[in-house]
Formats: C-alpha cells, sequence, structure tokens
C-alpha cells in the first residue's frame, strides 16, 4: 500500500534530507511530529508522547516521529517549524528502546511500525525515525490512560465519542495478517528450515472461511519445499510453486491461527528465499504479503517487503 506518512518517511534517507526540512521551513503537521530528547532515553515522559503519537497517527492516515529535530512556534502562523537538528548521542540504543516499547502501548499493538537512524558521515550521533503506519483494523486505544487519540494538524486530539463510534463501524471486516517469530523458526535434524506461518487477526471481526495462499517465488533456489497441513496446487497454477490452507475455524482478534509449516531445504550457496502469502476470508479484501528471507548463521531472518490489495 502506498501512503503519504510512507512516501516522506522512505524519502527522508540522508542528513541532508534531514537538512532541506529545515531550509523549507517545514513545520509539524499532518503527518510529521518532532521530539529532541534531552538524553539518548526513552524515559516515562517520551514514552508517554510515544504512546499518544502511536494512537494518534494509527488512527488518523499515519505519521513519523523525528526523534532529534526542535521546533519553534512561529508568531503569525502558530505553526511549530522545524529550527534544529539535535542529534541523539546514541541513537543505536534509542531507536531500539523506540522497537520494544512501541508494541506494548497500544491496544490492539503496532505490530509494523518501523525506525531507522540517520547519521552524518563519521558522526555516532544521530536522528532517529519512526514511522507510524495507519491502522487498517480497530481504532489504536492508548493503554496508560484509555484514550483514542486523534491527529488533527499538529496536534493528538482525543477522539470525540460519535468520530469513535463510526471508526468502530468502519471496521466490520476482518483484517487479517501473517505473522512471525523468528524463535519459532528451527533446522530441523533433515536439514530443513522449518517456518511456522501463522495469521493473526487486527479487528474485532471474526474471520469466517480463511483461505491462505503461499507462494515460493524463486523455487529455483531451493532443493526441497515442503509445507504440511497445506494443499499444493502448483498443478492448476502453472509455472508456480503454490500451495493452500483452508480454515474451518473462526479468527479473533488476539487468538491466532496456526496455519502449517513451511519448510524449506536451500540449495548451496543459495541463502535468500522469497515467497508470498495471500489471504482471503468472507468480509475481508484479499491481501498480499512479499517476504524475503535470509539464510545467516543465526538461522532465517525474514522481513516484509510490501504488501497490497489483491483487488
Amino acid at each position: 500500500m502506498s501512503e503519504t506518512a510512507l512516501q516522506i518517511y522512505e524519502s527522508l534517507n540522508s542528513h541532508s534530507g534531514i537538512q532541506s526540512l529545515i531550509d523549507n521551513g517545514e513545520a509539524e503537521g499532518l503527518y510529521i511530529e518532532c521530539k529532541s530528547p534531552h538524553e539518548p532515553k526513552l524515559d516515562r515522559s517520551l514514552e508517554d508522547k510515544l504512546a499518544t503519537a502511536a494512537s494518534g497517527f494509527a488512527n488518523t492516515e499515519g505519521g513519523i516521529i523525528i526523534w532529534g529535530m526542535s521546533t519553534t512556534k512561529h508568531s503569525h502562523s502558530g505553526l511549530d517549524i522545524m529550527t534544529q537538528i539535535e542529534p541523539i548521542g546514541n541513537p543505536n540504543q534509542f531507536a531500539q528502546q523506540v522497537k520494544r516499547s512501541i508494541i506494548m502501548l497500544t491496544t490492539p499493538s503496532i505490530t509494523k511500525s518501523r525506525t531507522k537512524i540517520i547519521t552524518k558521515p563519521k558522526e555516532k550521533r544521530g536522528v532517529v525515525l519512526t514511522y507510524i503506519p495507519k491502522t487498517l483494523g480497530d481504532p489504536l486505544q492508548k493503554i496508560k490512560d484509555q484514550k483514542f487519540y486523534f491527529r488533527n494538524g499538529d496536534e493528538f486530539i482525543g477522539l470525540p465519542y460519535e468520530m469513535l463510534k463510526r471508526l468502530f463501524a468502519a471496521t466490520e471486516s476482518p483484517d487479517l495478517y501473517p505473522t512471525f517469530d523468528e524463535k519459532l523458526i528451527t533446522n530441523e535434524e533433515n536439514g530443513l528450515w522449518k517456518i511456522p506461518i501463522i495469521i493473526g487477526n487486527e479487528s474485532s471481526a471474526i474471520a469466517e472461511h480463511t483461505e491462505v495462499f503461499v507462494t515460493i517465488l524463486n523455487p529455483s533456489s531451493c532443493e526441497t519445499i515442503n509445507l504440511d497441513k497445506f494443499r499444493d496446487v502448483s498443478d492448476i497454477n502453472p509455472g508456480q510453486r503454490k500451495f493452500s490452507f483452508s480454515s474451518a475455524r473462526v479468527i479473533h482478534r488476539g487468538v491466532n491461527l496456526y496455519a502449517g509449516d513451511l519448510k524449506i531445504g536451500m540449495l548451496s550457496r543459495k541463502r535468500n528465499l522469497r515467497f508470498e502469502i495471500s489471504i482471503y476470508a468472507n468480509k475481508m479484501r484479499a491481501r498480499s504479503w512479499h517476504i524475503s528471507g535470509q539464510l545467516t548463521k543465526k538461522g532465517f531472518i525474514l522481513n516484509e517487503i510490501d504488501d497490497h490489495y489483491m483487488y
């Protein structure tokens, strides 16, 4: 999916790109919030602000927090103008704290945020960017004060009851997604790597009649491809290594479905695996995810490349 907040996040890849925000007189707004931590630590105050931003951005159009940027309020417009980069002393440590905290600050949890570090060449200090995607399921509630927020201009405001009611009414369809736990990815005695395929639901709407398809995009890199509990449908999909799984049980939010295991044996000198997971369910708009796997000394490291609606 393409959204403005993600496009902005992906476009900011260098210190000069961050500096250009100041040079162009950019201000905080619908998609950007700036913070300048006094020390490289996500303390309770900053964590609380992160929780508010996570709920507010997710319930609106998504957004970005720039950690290490100060602002000054413009006397005439009242806008908070970006004025100075204030790099964080230990950006790697700070970024890890953000990643660990963000999944525990709202309900439902944000599982697809992104955080990256931008530094000047040969400098250890840097700016940290956190991208928060727009929720496609239920609105997100900040756990600490049990409030729902949205982004209004450059502020986060508690959702009025009527707007909250409309948001919940708009999520009457399930929102299924694949989830992976690298701790569960194991190397079997026969040399095959076992990758559990687990499906979650981010919506309070129950998912029924779920169909999951797994397509191996680079089968020539694999010596063995097995999916237990899945049916091999490659013969009716010429030119593809495709497998399907049908669930007779419903899927509730917070109760994940274990579909089965993808078991892969890689050819020697082949280290990369690419596969696609497509999910269909009653009353849900079908969606597909491209996943990249890198075989390292620690095992398979999986990364989601992109996701999109099927139609």
